[in-house]
């Protein structure tokens, strides 16, 4: 879906400056920067090194960044768009309706394109957590089904409320969002792998991100006893909350057989269970168990899908990748396993970064927000 990239293992001001140069001497008009949380870069001086760089930057930082087969901890990623391309700043993810519509109608393109439009996205995932799923179903509904999205989650792994998108002039507030319309028809492919542990549970109450009840009970009692049963746990009061969540996270049910996995953040005091994405009041969910071949399997069959997209879905430039941070927690040392299955359906052109959360839409033709997810596009 881009033109070129260029990247660094460890990344500097001088250097992050430098992939931007490379990538607009070879005709890109704007360039995603993707920044490691580990590099040894200070957002405001970054931006003052981008100051005349002939080219829009849409930035962000990540927990890590995928350059084929590798994992980069401290480098830096750059991705070149040719003039087709168009950026749009969202200063706040949870302004208005009406202010959101007036900065997303900046995505259009003059008369009608033969081709849905193809948008990539980069949201502050930890301060503007609240709100991505309203901000997302006014993006829907601003341009309808037609248009293809890919994109994720940024920020810091400890999920600190720090800025973590910028462009080549400002260092955004937290909590907003960056769009990059591609003149291209993305193949896109999302999948997670987890498998239902217990379930289904209905949301009897629930606030946002906060489920309160299931099937009537307090949300966290309902979770420990499902633990307790599979003999995973002992009593509520013993569970290892920060240990146990990212192996037994939420399944959210959605049309058809769809599960959106939501990652479990804190139980708490009145025993609820605060999730990392909306949970609607009255929805449908699981509890879920991930199994590495699984997790791997399900790598394998995006990029089975994607690689094998029509010729005109396909780009020289590689595929642009958003794979959670918490897969590759829960994959440990095999994690290396579904970087070579990228590698090798890709032959390691395959890019993008480690994600707070996924966006996509696919098969399903809606756009929503994931977790513990491997999403693909290219075009």
């Amino acid at each position: 879906m881009f033109d070129h990239h260029a990247s660094l293992p460890r990344a500097t001001e001088e250097g992050c400056r430098g992939l931007v140069d490379e990538l607009v001497a070879k005709g890109a008009r704007c360039v995603a920067l993707l920044v490691a949380q580990g590099a040894p870069v200070e957002l405001e001086a970054l931006v003052a090194g981008l100051a005349g760089a002939g080219a829009e930057v849409m930035g962000a930082v990540f927990p890590g960044l995928i350059v084929g087969r590798a994992l980069l901890r401290e480098g830096a990623l750059a991705l070149g768009f040719s003039s087709g391309a168009r950026r749009v700043v969202f200063p706040d993810l949870g302004a208005a309706a009406p202010e959101l519509e007036s900065e997303m109608s900046r995505l259009y393109t003059a008369g009608r394109s033969p081709r849905p439009p193809s948008v990539l996205l980069f949201l502050d995932a930890v301060s503007g957590a609240s709100h991505v799923g309203r901000f997302l179903e006014t993006l829907q509904l601003y341009f309808h089904v037609s248009a293809r999205y890919v994109g994720g989650g940024a920020g810091r792994s400890d999920l600190s409320a720090k800025p973590c998108l910028f462009t080549e002039t400002e260092v955004l507030p937290p909590g907003g969002g960056m769009a990059l319309r591609v003149e291209r028809e993305l193949s896109v492919s999302y999948r997670h792998g987890w498998t239902k542990l217990a379930g289904p549970f209905f949301v009897s109450r629930s606030e946002n991100t906060l489920v309160l009840e299931l099937d009537w009970r307090p949300a966290a009692e309902v979770y420990a006893e499902v633990l307790r049963q599979e003999g995973l746990l002992g009593t509520l009061e013993s569970m290892d909350f920060a240990k146990m969540s990212p192996l037994y996270p939420l399944g959210l049910l959605k049309l058809g057989e769809l599960v959106v996995v939501r990652d479990l953040l804190a139980m708490t005091p009145e025993g609820g269970l605060r999730a990392f994405g909306r949970i609607p009041q009255h929805s449908v969910l699981s509890i879920l168990r991930g199994e590495p071949d699984a997790l791997i399997g399900a790598a394998k069959q995006v990029a089975t899908e994607v690689s094998s997209s029509p010729p005109g879905h396909r780009s020289g430039g590689g595929a642009f990748v958003a794979d959670c941070v918490t897969r590759e927690i829960a994959l440990g040392p095999r994690y290396a396993e579904e970087l070579a299955v990228l590698g090798d359906a890709f032959e390691d052109r395959a890019v993008g970064a480690l994600t707070l959360g996924e966006v996509a839409s696919g098969r399903d033709r809606f756009v929503d927000f994931f977790n513990k997810t491997i999403v693909v596009g290219t075009g």
